[in-house]
């Protein structure tokens, strides 16, 4: 009995300082200024005065939702 093999696969390097170029010039296109002072309350205090419920555990749910497709999670 013969094995079969998957062809070796090349590895991707990603040079990382073209990625974070491009990533600065995409914030800057949309007018985001990266804080990295920031507290974690002053992001839950912002969230709060944009009209999200921190207790709704959106980002969440979002993130459960698309790792199990197709179960009920209202129980969550």
């Amino acid at each position: 009995m013969s094995e079969e093999r998957l062809p070796e696969a090349k590895p991707l390097y990603v040079d990382r300082q073209v990625i974070l170029e491009a990533l600065a010039e995409s914030n800057a296109a949309m007018g985001f200024v990266p804080n990295h002072r920031g507290t974690v309350q002053e992001i839950r205090d912002r969230m709060i005065a944009n009209g999200v419920r921190p207790e709704d555990n959106a980002a969440s749910r979002e993130m459960i939702a698309l790792r199990y497709p197709g179960e009920d999670l209202d129980n969550l």
